[in-house]
């Protein structure tokens, strides 16, 4: 009994502290998260549309809710980006929350999908050419113009500060490559043979899903220092990440269903962040809290759940877990009774 009362109290890492940020029975999928608002699209009335949460105020709130649909959402302070089919093409619109204005970007006949964006900069997938290309806004200049890199078919970029990642296949499969926008270089990051997609980025870090051992593992490299390595060695699936500051987080099927996992990069320790019933997909962080998409109730549904009062650090040993402190009380008492019976 005292071995498994202590295998609990160093084993738990997590505190089940998670919330549900949207209870509608239809389904909601792709949260993004700034600050304390969330963005995803909703399909509550019949085709998707883009709706968001205050978590602070704990208040739900529509963006758009035209006929057309409305997908891909992403969040960077005030601006709000998604791919829009309203008016029988994909375009990129925008939508400001501090003056609470909706703008399109492009209008081109073509298709423009999945935006990214990060202060001035939007970016998203163009085809308006046999193949796609990569393309920019700048909210400075008000200008749309072709990154100038070789990609083609670019998959899902990613923008922070100055530096725009992307997945591509011009070497036959899908490989890792960076765009310096102030050095205007285009330079690669995995090109290894196997298939490189998804990928995220932080600082000078750079995190994407990566096929080359047979599983998908998540796979880091830094720019500044020019080191990859891998950050998951399970051979079950490990897919989609998100990345923070030191807070890598992905979905994972060890378990027989999608769970969510993270890992800190100061302290190079992997965590359980959600275990439950159902999957749950598509995580995403920004300061400690993480979105994800989660079907544990029949539908799609967003839920959410913040580390900094959840993530227990078997190096820091955060004691908010009243769980945990129970353990630890009950072992201590159950190892002083049995000390004080031996001496008997």
């Amino acid at each position: 009994m005292i071995l498994i009362t202590i295998h609990m109290i160093w084993s738990l890492n997590f505190v089940d502290g998670e919330f549900q940020i949207v209870t509608d029975f239809s389904h909601q999928k792709n949260p993004v998260i700034y600050g304390t608002i969330v963005i995803w699209q909703d399909e509550r009335y019949g085709f998707p549309d883009i709706f968001g949460y205050d978590i602070q105020k704990k208040e739900e709130f529509p963006l758009i809710t035209d006929s057309s649909e409305q997908w891909s959402p992403a969040i960077n302070g005030d601006r709000v980006v998604w791919t829009d089919y309203r008016g029988g093409t994909d375009n990129i619109y925008y939508y400001d929350l501090s003056i609470t204005r909706e703008i399109p970007i492009t209008s081109h006949p073509a298709y423009q999908y999945k935006p990214a964006i990060y202060e001035n900069r939007v970016v998203w997938e163009d085809y308006r050419f046999t193949t796609g290309r990569l393309f920019m806004y700048d909210f400075i200049t008000g200008k749309e113009f072709q990154i100038p890199t070789l990609a083609e078919n670019p998959s899902r970029p990613q923008v922070f500060e100055n530096i725009l990642v992307w997945a591509d296949n011009r070497n036959g499969n899908f490989d890792i490559y960076g765009y310096d926008f102030l050095a205007h270089t285009e330079f690669s990051i995995s090109t290894h043979i196997a298939h490189q997609v998804h990928p995220v980025i932080y600082g000078d870090r750079v995190a994407w899903e990566d096929n080359r051992r047979g599983n998908d593992d998540i796979f880091i490299y830094d720019i500044s220092e020019q080191q990859e390595w891998s950050i998951t060695t399970n051979k079950l699936q490990q897919r989609f990440p998100a990345i923070y500051g030191t807070i890598v987080v992905w979905q994972d099927d060890r378990n027989g269903n999608w769970d969510i996992y993270g890992f800190d990069l100061a302290t190079h320790e992997e965590f359980t962040i959600i275990l439950k019933d159902g999957n749950q997909i598509l995580p995403r962080i920004h300061g400690t809290i993480v979105v994800w998409q989660d079907d544990r109730n029949g539908n799609w549904d967003i839920y959410g759940i913040d580390l900094s009062t959840c993530y227990l650090s078997q190096g820091q040993k955060y004691m908010k877990n009243p769980n945990i402190i129970f353990f630890l009380i009950t072992g201590i008492f159950m190892l002083f009774t049995l000390f004080k019976y031996k001496k008997r």
